[in-house]
């Protein structure tokens, strides 16, 4: 779990990050980029992109400005 832009940012067991809003709890799939397996990593870079690891042995850059892994 990690905080983006006032949002709780989870990684699931499906391989998928989920964006969940403080205020009203409302879920939003940001990405799903994991072939195989649970994200096991997850943290956002200085540079605001989103990086996972799961079982799938990958590491992910999503960049949340342009939508893409």
């Amino acid at each position: 779990m990690d905080l983006l832009n006032g949002n709780l940012l989870v990684a699931t067991k499906f391989g998928e990050v989920l964006t969940i809003n403080e205020q009203t709890g409302a879920k939003k799939q940001v990405m799903k980029g994991h072939w195989t397996g649970e994200a096991w990593g997850l943290a956002i870079g200085n540079d605001n992109k989103i990086y996972t690891t799961a079982d799938d042995n990958t590491i992910n850059c999503f960049n949340p400005s342009t939508n893409k892994v």
